[in-house]
């Protein structure tokens, strides 16, 4: 896949993730559920997990500093976090990356840690008053949840995507080989 076409769909994942936001907001009074979504990070992690190690941190870094600027507001957390697990995520071994099964507990782990990382942070400096259990029940829960679903449907969005750009290109090498003979035998 193109590194344009990597870019405008994540970018439009991030507009996802601030729609979400915005019809469902998360309530921070811990009374009722919500959940927080993380759909451009998942797709990330999609789209990265067959790059080279340099190419996904540098991905990972460009997308982490775009979506704190532009959608979330909250610098430096994504520009840290995303570069951190794409890196954790692609020095798994190829044997674990290319299992789905396990895969998707990857991701999902990296998903709750990208909410577990803040919240005691924010619960070390005092912040959140908010117990650990509350949040998991309240929050998380849902979170997690929601975007298993979320990446069963990605990863096949995803899979469609490298297919039809797999099929671009095998269709203008057919391409250029078929110049090449016209080529050739217009030579002879």
């Amino acid at each position: 896949m193109k590194i344009k076409t990597l870019f405008a769909f994540l970018f439009l994942m991030a507009g996802f993730d601030t729609l979400l936001i915005y019809l469902c907001p998360v309530d921070f009074s811990f009374r009722s559920m919500s959940f927080v979504p993380h759909t451009a990070f998942l797709a990330l992690l999609l789209l990265v997990n067959d790059k080279e190690s340099l190419d996904r941190i540098l991905i990972c870094l460009f997308t982490g500093i775009v979506y704190d600027f532009c959608f979330n507001s909250s610098f430096p957390i994504s520009t840290i976090l995303f570069p951190l697990f794409g890196y954790i995520l692609g020095a798994l071994p190829k044997a674990i990356r290319d299992n789905v099964v396990t895969f998707f507990i990857s991701c999902v782990l990296c998903i709750f840690l990208l909410d577990l990382l803040p919240f005691l942070f924010c619960k070390a400096v005092g912040v959140i008053q908010v117990r650990f259990w509350t949040w998991i029940f309240h929050v998380e829960l849902t979170t997690l949840i929601f975007h298993v679903a979320v990446l069963i449907g990605l990863y096949f969005l995803v899979g469609y995507m490298e297919d039809v750009a797999l099929r671009r290109q095998q269709k203008r090498n057919e391409q250029e080989r078929d110049m090449y003979r016209r080529i050739r035998s217009a030579r002879r």
